[in-house]
């Protein structure tokens, strides 16, 4: 008799003393956490959900949803098999969620997050599925505003163009975007903050169908694309054949290999050809790097200048077809427009700047290059010397260098090239003071300007 009263009393206790040893190392509920949490999300919507199960347990199954008023959008479910008999086999989960909030037409304002999150943990009272985290949030589902407030965007192909914008407070990214291309949007240069301005190309390698837009995005991703309406007129580039001769490689190759620390091929028109396409692109490249940021505010004062008392030699957007011993070699756009002059001619910076490049440039040889401001710079390549260093603040017409053959260069002259933001542009138009006065500086003109940050400075002090 006492033994089954020892067994009717033991046994429960042993159940009772599993059950709590169970629920020990169960640890309790799982937690779920938000990396990088957010107040608000705007129509296209990321998060990312860690969610945890103490103890041996293991997660059986995590569910996602946002609940907006006495709506609920499941947005993620997870199931996990079962390990040892004692538990899942999964203790922890990170879930990234990317949804299109606009497209499940979930309510502006403010909204749950809630992480429900079950494990093979044994309960007996509470079946539903336990509550791992709720995070508030604020849904923003409106675009930033942007408007174009230009007009009169006439471009050639192979052009340039100005364009003013007004943009909402609320836009943390802003750009124009001209097929592949894109071309930053400036804020500051007008009185009013909400008005920008970009300076942008159409480059000669689109076509002239190409549709220039204005994009704009928010802080939380938000975006609009706004098109520019803009006139391009096609053109023509001419078709240029240059001849390679050996006389010219045996003086050339050597030269640009040893200035890259190459060993000089025994194959000159392979090596020449190399340099023509690869050296090229990389030239194109450090350009594109150089050119990235620019003055907020123009630092020219009126057309650019040409190289003076100059010939055209070669001009911008030449289709140039290289051939050797009879045969075409090589096909390359030329980007720029040569100028000769008398030989060691000196080189006038085209308008007021500063040097942000003064060093060999691979094909370009010596070359200079100057920021004017707003995304337009001006190249000088081909120099037998350089004469400004970077950071220089120049003055139009001053000199900083003079004319030679260094790059590729097979005689004596100037290559010069007009960028926008690294984009080749035509630089005949900028040398147009008609045309600078109708298609930038006319824009520039069609709001107050903001006070130079001196002026603004002197303005505020002994106000209250």
């Amino acid at each position: 008799m006492r033994k089954f009263l020892l067994f009717g009393i033991g046994l429960p206790l042993a159940i009772a003393t599993l059950l709590v040893w169970w629920f020990k190392i169960d640890g309790g509920l799982p937690v779920a956490v938000l990396e990088g949490e957010k107040a608000t999300v705007g129509r296209s919507a990321g998060w990312v959900v860690n969610v945890t199960a103490p103890g041996q347990s293991g997660l059986k199954e995590v569910v996602v949803r946002l609940i907006s008023g006495d709506r609920i959008f499941e947005l993620e479910r997870r199931d996990f098999e079962a390990g040892a008999w004692l538990g899942g086999g999964v203790e922890s989960v990170r879930i990234p969620i990317e949804v299109d909030l606009g497209e499940l037409e979930v309510p502006q304002g403010d909204a749950t997050l809630e992480v429900l999150a079950e494990t093979y943990g044994w309960r007996f009272l509470d079946r539903q599925i336990p509550t791992a985290g709720r995070f508030v949030q604020t849904i923003d589902r409106s675009p930033p505003q942007a408007q174009v407030v230009s007009d009169q965007h006439n471009v050639r192909l192979g052009g340039s163009a100005l364009a003013v914008f007004r943009i909402g407070l609320d836009a943390v990214a802003m750009e124009v975007e001209v097929g592949d291309y894109r071309f930053p949007v400036v804020r500051g240069y007008f009185a009013d903050p909400a008005l920008a301005l970009s300076v942008f190309a159409v480059p000669e390698d689109l076509r002239p169908d190409v549709q220039p837009y204005l994009s704009v995005s928010d802080e939380v991703g938000n975006s609009i694309r706004v098109p520019i309406i803009t006139w391009i007129r096609g053109r023509e580039f001419r078709d240029r054949t240059l001849q390679l001769s050996d006389g010219f490689l045996q003086r050339k190759i050597p030269q640009l290999y040893a200035n890259q620390g190459l060993a000089v091929p025994d194959d000159l028109l392979a090596g020449y050809l190399r340099i023509n396409r690869e050296t090229r692109k990389r030239s194109e490249a450090q350009l594109r790097e150089l050119t990235r940021n620019s003055a907020p505010e123009p630092l020219w004062d009126g057309a650019f200048r040409r190289m003076a008392r100059s010939q055209t030699m070669s001009e911008f957007g030449d289709r140039r077809s290289y051939s050797y011993d009879g045969e075409i070699v090589d096909r390359q756009t030329h980007l720029g427009v040569d100028l000769a002059s008398l030989k060691r001619a000196e080189v006038g910076a085209a308008q007021g700047g500063r040097v942000v490049f003064a060093d060999d440039l691979g094909i370009y040889g010596s070359t200079v290059v100057i920021d004017h401001g707003l995304g337009v710079f001006t190249l000088y390549g081909h120099l037998s010397s350089i004469l400004v260093a970077v950071g220089d603040v120049v003055e139009a017409g001053q000199v900083v260098g003079n004319t030679g053959q260094s790059g590729l260069a097979g005689g004596d002259h100037l290559h010069y090239s007009t960028l926008v933001r690294g984009v080749h542009v035509d630089p005949v138009e900028w040398w147009d003071e008609r045309w600078l006065r109708d298609h930038v500086q006319s824009k520039l003109e069609l709001f107050p300007r903001a006070a130079p940050a001196e002026e603004a400075k002197a303005d505020g002090e002994g106000s209250s």
